[in-house]
């Protein structure tokens, strides 16, 4: 498993002293698009905080019943990359966070159910849609929606993930 830590302000991991999980799946279908999340001008894979009483796989089933309406279970996945920032005062001064974001891979022609999508306040606000991209096009819409993101982060971890991806599979 391939691993990416950013690091920016030198923190030593023994001066984190918060701790926050996320698990983030690339959906790819049988016509080799992966489905992706687009909400605020910001693309995003399924998946966000892992909560208190879950494990990633948990969290995964979760975010995919509640972004794309489908309840689906599987087992057997494991985490292709792990990418982690160490972050000095966030989100508060004195509270240094280390950030752990895993991503999984998930081969199924899923079908989102729209009348079963649980959105936030600020999904539904931002005009939350899904979007099934092509594998070989998605890092070029990735890096044309940079421009207007307001969370630039997110979608240059989704490169990183994507990139990461199509490099094991040989694309």
């Amino acid at each position: 498993m391939k691993e990416i830590i950013y690091n920016y302000d030198n923190i030593d991991f023994n001066d984190v002293n918060r701790i926050v999980r996320r698990a983030k799946i690339i959906l790819i279908n049988d016509d080799d698009c992966v489905l992706m999340c687009h909400s605020n001008n910001n693309y995003f894979l399924v998946g966000w905080h892992v909560e208190e009483d879950e494990d990633d796989i948990l969290c995964l089933q979760r975010e995919i019943l509640e972004e794309v309406g489908v309840d689906i279970k599987f087992d057997g996945v494991v985490p292709f990359l792990t990418i982690k920032y160490i972050n000095k005062d966030y989100p508060s001064v004195g509270v240094n966070t280390l950030s752990i974001a895993n991503y999984y891979i998930f081969r199924s022609n899923l079908v989102p159910c729209y009348d079963k999508i649980c959105l936030t306040k600020e999904e539904v606000d931002g005009d939350f849609k899904l979007e099934y991209i092509k594998l070989d096009k998605a890092i070029s819409v990735l890096m044309d929606a940079i421009a207007t993101a307001s969370r630039k982060n997110v979608i240059y971890d989704t490169i990183d993930a994507i990139t990461t991806y199509m490099r094991i599979n040989n694309y």
